[in-house]
């Protein structure tokens, strides 16, 4: 994950996802792979490799860095991220989920790590880098196809 507060957000998993002023772009492959996650059977087409889905979130990309205002420190959970000691705090979400947020110890401001549990699902995302420049470049407009766009391609 990088991020740029002027320039936007960047998050690769098996794919690559950028969201910018309420903009988010998730790589072809990495949307089939959610919606697959979630019981539809879908494949990207052949072709759609460094294409990105466009959709409007209507939240900024801080969102991602935010933790929960109901989080409570759990200190038996605390860790090391990538050498870096962390605080644990804990979020319940729903009976069937939850979150593990892992602030630096020295400084809460730094999210280092994230994880997450939804019915079953479980997922992490680690924070790398603090500091260090990044540059964000959105896909360019001959990369992005809208959802309903997307959806017709796989025959939805």
């Amino acid at each position: 994950m990088m991020w740029n507060p002027q320039q936007g957000l960047r998050i690769q998993v098996s794919g690559t996802m950028y969201c910018q002023d309420g903009l988010t772009c998730i790589s072809c492959n990495l949307f089939a792979a959610s919606l697959k996650q979630q019981g539809q059977e879908i494949t990207a087409p052949a072709g759609l490799d460094d294409v990105y889905v466009t959709t409007k979130s209507g939240q900024g990309r801080d969102a991602y860095f935010a933790l929960s205002p109901t989080g409570r420190y759990a200190p038996s959970d605390d860790a090391t991220v990538n050498g870096t000691p962390a605080r644990a705090v804990k979020v319940s979400v729903a009976a069937s989920a939850t979150d593990a947020y892992y602030v630096s110890a020295k400084d809460s401001a730094y999210l280092l790590k994230l994880a997450s549990t939804r019915d079953g699902r479980t997922s992490s995302t680690t924070h790398l880098d603090f500091g260090k420049k990044k540059t964000v470049t959105l896909p360019s407009a001959d990369k992005t196809m809208t959802m309903d766009a997307f959806r017709a391609r796989i025959g939805c």
